[in-house]
């Protein structure tokens, strides 16, 4: 009998199976089935900050996940209230610059966890922060700080782990129950729907697999006492391994990421029994998920174009998006196709009992029971459109965001040029035509390109491959480095630029991104479109300022330029600050010119 079917018969069914428990529950399963689940007493949950002593290892994030009347306030419902969302934008006196779906929110979780109201003025920023996951809040953490991200890391590992030891034991106390009864009313047999379709409850989704093999050792670390089955061949396969050698003009951040197993096609399921925690184990088999966006959307397509499924992904509770900013460096469809195969109706039964799975389970509504966490280390127009298409959580969202400084030089001329764009599918066809008809004629006739050391950025290669064919249409002398540029090419790309051989240097974000090339002779820069890394402005500037140091390029003759839509708005604050960015704002005309310093 296919799922489907099997479940439009459960509801005509329910009195039939639930007289007939003792059948529904044998003794026997239910005996192997203890041996799946861990009390949460036994595995010890890490608490650190205000209410708990703290080593130095790891920012104080208070209590951070051992919290049952959150997850029953937040689970233990019919189904999720319905109601409008308004995001909005307040000045949290310790969170700083938020946006809430409901202003609410912020006083709603300004608790100790008991219930117990405290002002938010009187606890610090990280256990303000742990207050909003211990509550099931969705919550998005944008910031700079890698310090401050890995420690939001261990915070959503402890809770993961919480979450998967609190649905365990609950469930272990309903089977032992109903195993004890032969009969049982309607209203018993609702009070211990207490599972979904199938066993996985917690996804990570992490950009590297060293990202994974930090993530799984802190959960090995939380579970004290316990044997870890596989270590061995998890350290193989996802360990640091011989320490990569890093030049000393790459920046820290690049090396942070790139340390370690920097392969970004993983995939592995944790399955946590009574006295070990069982690395590699089979997905349905799992309770925690760790993959890569690539790794697991491979898993998916290859199951749909087999005929057979991704069910292992509708139950899921916790979703965590790891280094969101890294993850679209890589393949953002990849994750956002990964979203839109969650918590959906399962094709197949997978032994599931029905008669335990919740309400909200069966009728569809799982999405507004899933918690969705995001770290990264700026917002971006994609993880925005991805929380408004995706954040469905009956509980609310937050999201903290920065004030930024800015990365301007105090010393360098720095144009940006505002052009109308109406429709953002648009957006590319808008900055070619003003770049073709009215930036080339410019350059043409001020001698900028004659004068070489040209370096165009820009942020998505399709525009890069189409300023390439209009270069070569036109004649420029020009090089090309991109994601896909060979070493071969990008050496000779390198080196002919710098010469002065070519004029013109086209240049990617991800190129740079992957790269971290140190690109000399730059004498002029032109930003075709915003990076969204404001660190790689601060860069780029820095190519430039070289030259002028060694006297390749003269102060007054040196520039930067940027174009940049409505579009671009999280760029350009990033880059001006926020209180530059406000001042620009207040002119909307087609086509402006604003100037730093």
């Amino acid at each position: 009998m296919t799922f489907s079917a099997l479940l439009d018969s459960f509801g005509s069914t329910q009195k039939k199976q639930l007289s007939k428990s003792s059948s529904s529950h044998p003794e026997e399963p239910l005996q192997k089935r203890r041996k799946l689940h861990t009390p949460v007493s036994e595995i010890p949950v890490e608490t650190t900050g205000d209410d708990g002593p703290n080593d130095g290892s790891t920012p104080p994030f208070g209590d951070e996940t051992k919290n049952p009347i959150s997850y029953k306030t937040h689970f233990d419902v019919e189904e999720a209230p319905r109601s409008s969302v308004v995001l909005s934008t307040v000045v949290h006196p310790v969170l700083g610059r938020v946006t809430v779906s409901n202003p609410q929110l912020l006083s709603e979780c300004a608790t100790d966890g008991s219930g117990r109201s405290q002002p938010a003025e009187a606890s610090s920023y990280q256990s303000q922060l742990s207050r909003y996951v211990r509550n099931y809040v969705d919550v998005a953490l944008a910031n700079p700080s890698g310090a401050d991200r890995e420690a939001f890391r261990r915070l959503v590992c402890s809770h993961g782990l919480a979450h998967v030891l609190t649905t365990r034991q609950i469930v272990l106390k309903n089977s032992a129950r109903l195993a004890k009864r032969n009969t049982c009313d309607d209203d018993e047999t609702d009070a211990r729907r207490d599972q979904g379709f199938t066993r996985p409850k917690v996804l990570f989704i992490l950009p590297t697999r060293n990202s994974c093999y930090e993530v799984v050792n802190h959960i090995i670390g939380l579970a004290q006492g316990h044997d870890c089955e596989n270590k061995q061949r998890f350290n193989e396969e996802y360990g640091p391994g011989i320490a990569k050698p890093f030049s000393d003009t790459k920046p820290d951040d690049f090396k942070n990421f790139f340390r370690g197993n920097s392969d970004d096609m993983f995939r592995i399921g944790v399955k946590l029994t009574r006295k070990t925690v069982k690395l590699f184990s089979k997905f349905y088999h799992s309770d925690i998920i760790l993959a890569s966006p690539l790794g697991l959307k491979s898993v998916i397509s290859s199951a749909a174009k087999d005929g057979g499924d991704a069910d292992f992904i509708s139950s899921i509770e916790i979703l965590y998006l790891d280094s969101a900013d890294s993850l679209q460096m890589q393949n953002w469809d990849h994750v956002e196709s990964i979203l839109a195969s969650m918590n959906q109706m399962p094709k197949n039964a997978h032994d599931c009992d029905f008669s335990r799975v919740r309400n909200w389970y069966l009728s569809g509504d799982a999405a507004s029971f899933r918690q969705t966490i995001v770290s990264t280390a700026f917002l971006f127009p994609e993880t925005n459109s991805l929380l408004s298409r995706y954040s469905k959580n009956h509980s609310g969202l937050i999201k903290l965001h920065q004030v930024y400084p800015g990365e301007l030089s105090p010393y360098i001329s720095q144009v940006f040029t505002k052009i109308q764009s109406t429709n953002p599918a648009l957006d590319p066809d808008v900055r070619f035509e003003y770049f073709t008809k009215t930036v080339m004629p410019f350059w043409k006739n001020g001698g900028t390109i004659d004068k070489g050391g040209l370096l165009v950025f820009l942020s998505s290669y399709l525009d890069a491959i189409r300023l390439r064919n209009y270069f070569n249409k036109t004649g420029q002398s020009f090089g090309d480095i991109n994601e896909y540029t060979s070493a071969s090419d990008v050496a000779r790309s390198r080196a002919y630029f710098s010469s002065g051989r070519y004029k013109i240097l086209i240049y990617t974000e991800r190129a740079h991104y992957f790269r971290r090339y140190n690109l000399k002779g730059v004498q002029n820069v032109f930003l075709y479109s915003m990076p969204g890394n404001a660190i790689f402005y601060r860069e780029l500037v820095g190519f430039l300022r070289e030259s002028i140091s060694d006297g390749k390029s003269q102060l007054e003759d040196s520039k930067v330029r940027a174009l940049f839509t409505q579009w671009d708005a999280l760029k350009v604050e990033r880059i001006v600050g926020s209180a530059g960015y406000d001042e620009m704002k207040r002119n909307d005309g087609e086509s402006v010119d604003f100037e730093f310093p």
